[in-house]
């Protein structure tokens, strides 16, 4: 049996602003995530490509695809 953790989706908005504000602070840099932390870093890589050189994703729950020149976020199936 795989381990889960729960995941509260109402909590995106908040952490998406947290992030925004660090990335507009401290960037350009590399961002190194885990597990649930990708998507998020995925988002600001989208957002911020300038300021976001690379993501480092240690077990994360997706990755990125590129879709007519863009990145998009795809779940993984390990």
């Amino acid at each position: 049996m795989k381990q889960g953790v729960p995941r509260w989706v109402t909590n995106d908005e908040p952490t998406l602003r947290a992030y925004d504000a660090l990335v507009n602070k401290v960037c350009p840099c590399v961002i190194t995530v885990h597990s649930q932390g990708s998507t998020f870093a995925y988002t600001l890589a989208n957002r911020y490509p300038d300021k976001i050189k690379a993501v480092v994703g240690v077990e994360p729950s997706g990755a990125l695809i590129e879709h007519f020149g863009r990145c998009s976020v795809s779940q993984s199936f390990a």
